[in-house]
């Protein structure tokens, strides 16, 4: 390994400055200094809001990248102080299971002996890994290029696995403009490209024969050979070797003896296990429609009459209007269209009229794609079954055959065989030979019922179906697109459970909720619950996946879903919950519970909107997978029935159930499907817009089509995006949410390719959508010349486009304590006078700006209440022209965060509508440490867990928590850790961080700590941001017994809690001076969100 340094010593502390056109600043990591091991290592920091370039010059900071809306500068050693904005970073290289700190002296952890690649990085062509300072940039890709090096793949955060001979020499070589970016390089030891579940130190450790996928940089020297040498050593092999962007994928049998010898050759990029799939009425019609009602708390569907709603809402009759679902399951009925099918499959629901199934394809060693378990035939009705049998009526009058897109084309593709099992040959042994053939005979849409381990992993197959969404035919010119709908899985009710390919950033992950049908009958799976459609079905796999990002994207109901029975003459029903039939009495129908049967329930969703786009919101146009993906999610409405209710995302129900009423009744769309293109990082996109209804909600959703990721790595994301929206004076990022709205403020998502804005109430006034590229490292667009691109689906709801305005928000705080105690902060009794500084992010200048703050009588009096603001020119910021002069009541808690209202008009225009927080006048006191070291045995995969409790016996005030622990645990992954308050709170610690490695060792959760624990490997030593803030407990009081509670989700592995310490901080109060006359006042300036 060696740090890459080419400054001096004095430009080792680095900061991140980030000039935000008319918006701010926004995230991004970068370092980089002279060669060599420094003595003392840089630091990043990220500034978010109010710096400007002047104030780096005046550091002698040194200016590394500039993106156009965000630049990255250096600071000299020493220079410490910040802005208040100023965020310390810590960067990182996210590989799978491993963290490598490359901020720190000892970046790489330590390895099993042997298992490690030569640091020198001179003996002939090899795979190394290079971290830049900052989002890459194209002239940097290009040197690295011209010094011999090809770029392979893209590692978070800012790095890339490049293949060459002698890669550190020849990194020396680099120009010094490229060469001053770069901030880290090392081995990628063979180590790192083993899946965690295959390393050596795996527990338990992997034994006999093996099946694994190998991917092999197709660039390398001696290609075949290598190859060659692989198939020698398995076994047995799976397929053909398949081609994937610039790898090859080897699908074999090795003997785990092999599995090093597969890790040291110099063009193996990842070794991972091979998957195991599996397979995983109107009612659920109309309660997709939002035809809802809520009896007893409970919620149903209302009544029958969906197929009447499809009709009044001009869906059309004629299949041909629908895009081809291909139902990628078991086989479909006897196997051929050109026999007889069950009745739902034709037109009508009549045998009489043309059948609606375009082909039955057989993948399988079976000798054809007949149905004998009844699982495709079953969904394949879901999707587009059309009921008209007079005997399929039950309780209510809803006809139990009817599917989602009654008058839609389906087909099928048999990828299971009879008995069950996963079978490919007939179709290479590939997923192109799988979908190619679906997109060549008219399939745009896939329904796929079947997946893997339910353990949130991004592996080659999620890789391959985010390469196939974007263009399922690559040898052809253009991008074929296809949308593939995916079970999320059914090893709930834990976290971390979504099945893969369900963990594919491209496809659309379904999960399930109870169908209000037959509640308390136990159906073949033993699942009895439906008396409910918002609440989740105990078993549907929950998020969020293994790298953070939010899975299911949607739900829909999953349980006693009835459909068509297979009319196959050996049907046995062995692959539905059933019985065979169901309800007694008729052979017909049969019915199933899983995720297996919400997720055909979405594809008949998607091949409806598909229709309604192309019809209505597009007329003429067809949708791209992101824009179909986009407008089902943004349709969903949120859930809070049982297991639900949390904020969006949530690992449950995801972005909610998809409700088709809130796209054919919802006024005011805007949409932009894939028509921009973003090529460089920092460039940005701004829609200026007014609200059609202000008492509607207002909601925007940015999908994007990324870039296939790096199964190898430790996060997913490719091409980070960031959704910004500035309405009635606030400030959104993308997926900040409290329940179901949005709140303002936060740091941007930089995990998902879907981000969402959602505000209760669209108000009046403009409002501003921004779309920015914050790091654009992969190939978002392939076909063109640019290897770093991006575009993106917008969809904009209760809007229209309207000319670029002026728009204020809220910039900064300036209080000037006037009476009192003269340490800057109104305490009760005190008075200050208040400027509040309003930035301009819009287009024109801002002209008759006035203002009115308000406050609460006895809380906090404004004794003056009325300003002028100047003109505020475009992308500047001014302060209030008169002080606000503002008084904290006496008689208030020292513990109260005073609040103000601030209204802001142009002209007779309301322009902003915000409140101010002052600063609480409780202090710091000193900190109290209590400790139980008992030393208490974890159950193993036992829901109920341990409780370790710990007694506080003072009566004080919390101002800040703090909590360490050390468990001793050989599969970290399988613990959830949370820590229970006297007063009833929880706050989640961790939820099954660090996968296959062991123990937490003196792991600290503080809310002040740089690197979230989700981010980090064990044992975690050191301080981290737990999985919900502790600050929900400043204020509370600290008196009774708190509890850590450690729950073991996963069987095998063991482990004890050897320490639970709470580090409490009490608040106290200051002394008052309330009358006392300042004759030097005070600033105090703050950064408001």
């Amino acid at each position: 390994m060696e740090r890459v340094y080419r400054m001096k010593r004095f430009l080792r502390l680095a900061l991140i400055l980030l000039c935000v056109l008319f918006w701010g600043w926004t995230n991004l990591v970068g370092s980089a200094g002279a060669q060599g091991e420094p003595e003392e290592l840089p630091t990043l920091v990220e500034i978010s809001f109010g710096v400007h370039p002047h104030w780096l010059e005046g550091q002698n900071a040194q200016k590394i990248a500039d993106y156009g809306t965000f630049s990255v500068w250096r600071l000299p050693i020493g220079q410490t102080k910040l802005p208040a904005s100023a965020q310390m970073l810590s960067p990182r290289v996210y590989l799978r299971g491993v963290t490598l700190d490359t901020s720190s002296q000892s970046v790489e952890p330590s390895l099993p002996q042997g298992w490690r690649q030569s640091l020198s990085g001179d003996e002939g062509a090899q795979l190394w890994l290079v971290q830049f300072a900052a989002p890459l940039k194209d002239e940097w890709l290009e040197a690295l290029k011209q010094s011999g090096l090809t770029s392979v793949a893209y590692v978070p955060d800012h790095a890339l696995l490049v293949y060459g001979r002698a890669p550190a020499q020849r990194l020396s070589t680099l120009p010094t403009a490229v060469a001053k970016a770069l901030y880290w390089q090392g081995a990628y030891h063979p180590y790192y490209r083993l899946a965690p579940a295959l390393r050596p130190d795996a527990k338990p450790a992997p034994q006999g024969d093996v099946d694994v996928t190998v991917q092999v940089f197709a660039g390398a020297d001696n290609l075949d050979a290598m190859l060659a040498q692989l198939e020698g050593w398995a076994s047995a092999r799976y397929g053909e070797r398949e081609p994937l962007l610039n790898l090859v994928n080897l699908r074999l049998r090795m003997p785990v003896e092999r599995l090093k010898d597969i890790a040291v050759l110099p063009a193996v990029v990842n070794v991972e296990p091979l998957p195991q799939f599996e397979l995983l009425d109107e009612i659920q019609g109309q309660v997709l429609a939002g035809n809802i009602a809520v009896f007893s708390g409970k919620t149903v569907a209302e009544s029958p009459g969906y197929m009447d709603w499809l009709i009044a809402h001009g869906f059309p009759t004629d299949p041909a209007a629908y895009p081809l679902v291909d139902v990628m399951d078991d086989g479909l009925d006897a196997g051929d269209p050109n026999t007889s099918l069950h009745p739902n499959f034709y037109q009508w629901g009549s045998t009489a009229n043309p059948d609606r199934v375009v082909y039955i394809r057989n993948c399988t060693s079976d000798p054809s794609g007949n149905n004998v378990g009844g699982h495709g035939t079953l969904n394949a009705g879901i999707v587009v079954g059309y009921d008209a049998q007079t005997e399929s009526y039950e309780a209510g009058g809803y006809q139990l055959g009817l599917g989602i897109s009654p008058f839609g084309r389906v087909a099928a593709t048999k990828l299971f065989t009879n008995t069950g099992s996963f079978s490919w040959t007939k179709c290479s042994s590939s997923y192109a030979g799988v979908l190619q053939p679906a997109y060549q005979a008219g399939a745009r849409l896939t329904s796929n019922s079947w997946g893997g381990s339910g353990e949130g992993k991004y592996t080659v197959d999620s890789q391959i179906y985010d390469a196939l969404t974007r263009d399922v035919l690559p040898s052809t010119p253009g991008n074929q697109q296809m949308m593939h709908v995916f079970a999320a899985g059914n090893s709930g009710p834990y976290d971390t459970t979504i099945n893969e390919p369900a963990t594919a950033k491209n496809v659309l992950a379904v999960g399930a909720t109870e169908n209000p049908r037959d509640s308390g009958v136990f159906d073949g799976c033993w699942e009895s619950n439906g008396d409910s459609a918002d609440d989740l079905a105990s078993f549907s796999s929950r998020g969020p996946t293994e790298d953070g990002r939010a899975k299911p994207d949607v739900v829909a109901p999953g349980t006693h879903v009835q459909g068509p029975a297979s009319r196959d003459p050996a049907y046995n029903g062995s692959s539905v919950c059933g019985p065979a039939y169901y309800p007694a009495g008729q052979s017909l129908y049969t019915w199933s519970s899983g995720t297996s049967h919400s997720t055909p329930a979405v594809a008949g969703i998607a091949q409806l909107l598909y229709e309604y786009y192309g019809r209505v919101l597009a007329p003429g146009q067809s949708p791209s997978p992101a824009m179909l993906k986009g407008l089902i999610i943004h349709s969903s409405r949120y859930l809070t029935g049982q297991d639900a209710g949390t904020d969006l995302p949530s690992p449950g129900q995801g972005w909610g159930m998809p409700a088709l009423e809130n796209i054919v009744n919802m006024p005011g769309w805007v949409l932009r499907d894939q028509d921009i293109l973003l090529t460089e990082t920092g460039q940005q996109v701004e829609f200026y817009l007014r609200p059609l209804n202000p008492d509607l909600p207002l909601a925007v959703t940015l999908v994007w089509t990324d870039a296939p990721g790096n199964p190898a790595a430790g996060k997913a994301l490719v091409n980070d995006l960031d959704l910004q929206v500035v309405a009635q004076g606030a400030q959104y990022v993308g997926n900040r949410f409290q329940g179901e709205f949005s709140v303002p403020g936060g740091t941007a998502d930089d995990l998902n390719n879907v981000e969402r804005v959602v505000l209760e109430r669209a108000g009046n006034g403009v409002f501003l959508v921004r779309v920015l590229a914050h790091n654009l490292a992969g190939d978002g667009v392939p076909g063109n010349a640019d290897a770093t691109d991006q575009d993106f689906a917008l969809v904009i709801s209760n809007a229209e486009v309207t000319a670029p305005q002026a728009l204020l928000v809220m910039n900064s705080l300036r209080v000037q304590e006037v009476m009192g105690n003269a340490d800057g902060i109104l305490q009760p009794g005190e008075t200050g006078e208040v400027w509040v500084s309003l930035r301009n992010i819009g287009a024109v200048s801002a002209d008759g700006v006035k203002a009115a703050l308000q406050g609460a009588a006895g809380v906090v009096d404004v004794l003056q209440s009325q300003s002028d603001y100047p003109s505020i020119p475009a992308g500047e910021t001014r302060e209030n022209l008169t002080a606000f002069r503002v008084q904290v009541g006496l008689q208030n808690d020292c513990f109260l965060v005073p609040q103000l209202v601030l209204q802001v008009f142009m002209g007779q225009v309301e322009a902003l509508h915000g409140t101010i927080r002052l600063p609480a006048a409780a202090q710091p006191g000193t900190l109290s440490t209590y400790l139980n070291s008992a030393v208490i045995d974890i159950p193993d995969n036992n829901p109920s867990g341990v409780e370790v409790p710990l007694e506080v016996p003072e009566d004080f005030r919390i101002y800040d928590v703090d909590v360490l622990v050390n468990i001793q645990h050989s599969y970290t992954g399988d613990l959830t850790l949370r820590l229970f308050v006297p007063d009833g709170r929880q706050v989640l610690l961790a939820n099954r961080r660090g996968e296959y490695g062991d123990n937490f060792t003196s792991t600290v959760f503080d809310d002040e700590a740089s690197l979230p624990i989700s981010q980090g490997s064990p044992p975690f030593s050191g301080s981290f941001k737990p999985e919900e803030p502790l600050s929900t407990l400043d204020g509370i009081s600290a008196r009774g017994t708190w509890r850590l509670w450690v729950v073991d989700s996963a069987i095998a592995d063991t482990g004890r809690v050897t320490r639970f310490e709470l580090r409490l901080t009490p608040a106290v109060c200051p002394q008052y001076m309330p009358y006392r006359l300042i004759l030097f006042p005070i600033f105090k300036n703050y950064t408001l969100p």
